[in-house]
């Protein structure tokens, strides 16, 4: 896999998680049933959110990205470990292959332009630096909103981390980066140039998919947290601030803190600082 072609899940309210994600600094745009999540300036869809029958998020799927030249190798390696293919959910027909992962998750795997560095972020250092005691930030009031560059890896809670390794490695070729016991592991795409693709995070909670053709429970995979990279680190701190600043609400009712409060986050550098590996 190169990329992370995008994430899909459906909230109760779609028009919240319109406003909450246009607060964030993304470029949201109605499409179809649901809206698109995209940044500013790039044509690339990141996610897309659908308006769901339930009370809280709920994770869809996951669409993964390979080279063209690798597909039918892809479909035979399956094969080959026994991974039962499924039928794509209504109304998200692609040109691709889908499956589950050990947690029931839907798994979409196609053809599609390489999204993901083949080099890591350059830092900026201020020229000439700020002096001692003056801030470097802008000021809340003149910051303005700052909007991510792209999507820079999903973290996703699963109640066997090692499991959820082996699946990853062993299926989709993706490799470990590092990991702390089986609380957390962090797993790259062999292509970019991120320390990881893909995180998980061990979480015992149980709750139903909203996939139409699952029928049984599976862990919590309605809650995930998604990174997103930012122009700089100075516009950094000005995306926390706009995170920090976004509405409220009580943890019963499906409002924008609700819908974010296990779902964004954002640093300066999400690059590996080791050399940058082979795009192709």
């Amino acid at each position: 896999m190169h990329s992370i072609d995008e994430f899909v899940f459906t909230v109760p309210p779609l028009t919240v998680a319109s406003d909450f994600h246009k607060a964030f600094g993304l470029d949201v745009r109605e499409e179809g049933q649901g809206i698109g999540l995209y940044t500013k300036g790039h044509p690339h869809r990141w996610a897309t959110v659908r308006e769901g029958s339930g009370r809280t998020k709920r994770l869809h799927h996951l669409s993964f990205c390979l080279f063209e030249e690798d597909m039918a190798a892809f479909a035979a390696h399956l094969q080959v470990l026994g991974v039962r293919r499924i039928d794509p959910p209504p109304g998200f027909e692609t040109n691709g292959i889908w499956f589950r992962d050990d947690d029931g998750t839907p798994i979409d795997v196609h053809v599609a332009e390489k999204s993901s560095p083949a080099e890591k972020t350059r830092a900026e250092v201020a020229d000439p630096p700020p002096r001692v005691g003056a801030g470097a930030a802008p000021k809340r009031s003149q910051a303005g909103t700052t909007s991510p560059n792209r999507l820079a890896h999903l973290l996703l809670f699963t109640p066997d981390v090692d499991a959820a390794v082996k699946f990853y490695g062993r299926v989709l070729g993706l490799r470990l980066s590092d990991r702390s016991s089986n609380n957390i592991a962090f797993m790259h795409g062999i292509h970019g140039s991120d320390h990881h693709m893909v995180a998980f995070v061990k979480s015992d909670a149980t709750a139903p998919f909203c996939s139409p053709t699952a029928t049984s429970r599976a862990p919590t995979r309605c809650q995930q947290l998604t990174h997103w990279q930012p122009p700089s680190e100075k516009l950094a701190r000005n995306m926390v601030r706009q995170i920090s600043s976004l509405p409220a609400s009580r943890p019963s009712t499906a409002t924008p803190r609700r819908l974010g409060r296990a779902l964004l986050s954002v640093s300066a550098r999400c690059s590996s600082p080791t050399s940058p590996r082979s795009e192709r």
